[in-house]
C-alpha cells in the first residue's frame, strides 16, 4: 500500500491499542471471605426485644453492686465482731489477773498478821485449837478471808477455819498439804528475793484454791506453816461483772478447772502449744 507522507505521519501519531501481557489464572488468587455465624448466646441476645436489651445490662450491674455491697458489709461485721471478741478476751484476762493479784495480796497480809499475833505460835505448839480459833477468827473475819489452816512441822493439819460454804471446800483433813510444793519449801526454810512466803493454786476435791503459805516461828524456830486461801470459784461473779464476758479457768494440763459458761457447754481444751505460749 502506497501512502503519502502526510498519511504516513498521521498513522504514526495515532496510538494503537494497549496490549497487556497474558497472565495465568493461577497467578492471581482472590481470598475467599468466610462469613462466621454469630455465637448462639449473642444471637439469642440480639433476638430479644429492645426493652430487654436495655434492661439486662442494668440488671447485671445491679446484681454485681448488690453482691459487692453484701461482701463489704459482711467483712465489716466480721471485723467488728473479731475486735469485740479480742477486747472481751483482754478484759477477761486482765480482770482475772487483777482478782488473783488482789486476793493474793490480801492473803499475804492476813498470813503475816496471823503468824505475828502473840499467842498463835504458842497455841499451835500446844495444839490448842480453841485458843487458835479465838486468836485467828477475828483476823480472818475482818480481812474477809474464807480459809485459814495451821500446820505443824511435818505438814499435818492442826487447825482450820472455813468461812465459806460447804460446797466449795469439803474436807481439808483429806488434803495432803505436806506434799504440796509451797508448803514443802516453807518447811525446808527456803527463801528467795521476795522472801520466805510462797503462793500457788492447790486443786482439791471441792475446787482449786489460791493459797499463800508462810512460816510460823516460835523463838526463831520453825514451828509450822500458816496457810491463807481463797477458792477460785469466789472470783467468778466479780470477773463476769467487771469484764461482761464469760471466763474459763484452766489447769496446767489444759483441762477446764472453773467456768462461767452455762452448764452443758462444750469447753475446748488447751493444747500444749497454747500452754507453752501463755
Amino acid at each position: 500500500m502506497n501512502l503519502t507522507k502526510s498519511e504516513a505521519d498521521d498513522y504514526i501519531q495515532r496510538p494503537g491499542p494497549t496490549v497487556l501481557p497474558k497472565m495465568k489464572s493461577e497467578q492471581i488468587k482472590i481470598p475467599k471471605i468466610r462469613h462466621q455465624p454469630l455465637a448462639r448466646p449473642m444471637a439469642a441476645f440480639l433476638s430479644l426485644p429492645l426493652r430487654l436489651k436495655i434492661t439486662i445490662p442494668y440488671l447485671a450491674v445491679a446484681i454485681l453492686l448488690a453482691g459487692l455491697a453484701t461482701w463489704v458489709i459482711t467483712q465489716s461485721f466480721v471485723t467488728k465482731l473479731q475486735e469485740r471478741f479480742n477486747v472481751q478476751l483482754v478484759d477477761g484476762f486482765e480482770t482475772a489477773s487483777t482478782q488473783v493479784y488482789q486476793a493474793e495480796s490480801k492473803a499475804l497480809i492476813t498470813e503475816r498478821a496471823i503468824a505475828r499475833t502473840i499467842g498463835v505460835a504458842e497455841a499451835a505448839a500446844a495444839r490448842d485449837t480453841a485458843s487458835l480459833n479465838t486468836l485467828i477468827r477475828p483476823l480472818a473475819v475482818n480481812a474477809h478471808v474464807p480459809l485459814v489452816h495451821v500446820l505443824d512441822a511435818s505438814g499435818a493439819l492442826i487447825y482450820e477455819l472455813r468461812l465459806t460454804s460447804e460446797e466449795i471446800v469439803r474436807d481439808e483433813a483429806a488434803i495432803d498439804f505436806a506434799a504440796w510444793a509451797p508448803v514443802r519449801r516453807v518447811l525446808a526454810g527456803e527463801s528467795d528475793n521476795l522472801g520466805d512466803k510462797y503462793s500457788g493454786v492447790l486443786d482439791v476435791p471441792g475446787g482449786p484454791i489460791l493459797y499463800v503459805a508462810g512460816p510460823l516461828l516460835l523463838n526463831n524456830e520453825r514451828l509450822g506453816v500458816v496457810l491463807v486461801g481463797f477458792p477460785l470459784e469466789t472470783f467468778l461473779p466479780q470477773m463476769i461483772a467487771d469484764s461482761s464476758a464469760q471466763v474459763n479457768l484452766y489447769r496446767p494440763d489444759g483441762q477446764v478447772a472453773l467456768s462461767t459458761f452455762p452448764k452443758g457447754s462444750e469447753m475446748p481444751l488447751l493444747t500444749s502449744e497454747i500452754l507453752a505460749a501463755v
